[in-house]
């Protein structure tokens, strides 16, 4: 099955090599996580 589009695939640099290395899952940490979770 193909795609309607082509996704891009985020990459980052790796420090010290030509290389990027590929991207799959961000994870957002926050200082404040005990305020934001009391929001919730």
């Amino acid at each position: 099955m193909g795609l309607v589009f082509d996704i891009e695939q985020p990459t980052i640099p790796v420090e010290g090599s030509d290389d990027d290395y590929a991207v799959r899952r961000i994870y957002c940490v926050g200082r404040n996580y005990a305020a934001h979770a009391r929001e919730m």
